[in-house]
């Protein structure tokens, strides 16, 4: 009784996987591997791809501050700003911009881990130091 009813739960399951696929047994179960195969491939390149990413993410921008101040020390028209951009380990770059009624100024320096080789003034300062807390 017990084995009839296994070699019928069997043909059942059998034939479900027939009605998916046309072919022999030998035929199916052969495209099933193939795909298996090619399946397994593809999730390889991904891995490696996530990987890859994974290592060069810390030398893209990640960080940013911006600090807007009036060179002149008034609080109105605030159109100066110094912006930094920085990478996972605090490297980057940080732009100011110097606004006045007769013209604008754009500096940018260098920075390496938080720090510069040139001076920086209040504002840079403080646009690295809001960059580096993200």
């Amino acid at each position: 009784m017990y084995l009839t009813y296994r070699v019928n739960k069997t043909r059942e399951q059998f034939d479900a996987l027939a009605r998916v696929k046309k072919g022999t047994l030998s035929e199916i179960l052969s495209e099933v591997v193939k795909t298996h195969v090619a399946s397994k491939k593809e999730f390889n390149e991904l891995y490696r791809e996530i990987e890859r990413l994974d290592r060069e993410k810390t030398k893209y921008f990640q960080k940013f501050g911006i600090v807007r101040f009036n060179p002149f020390g008034k609080n109105e028209y605030e159109q100066s700003f110094a912006l930094a951009l920085l990478d996972a380990t605090g490297t980057g770059v940080v732009v100011t911009s110097i606004h006045t009624n007769a013209r604008s100024r754009i500096y940018l320096k260098e920075i390496i881990r938080g720090k510069s080789k040139i001076e920086l003034s209040p504002e840079e300062k403080n646009a690295i130091q809001l960059a580096i807390k993200l």
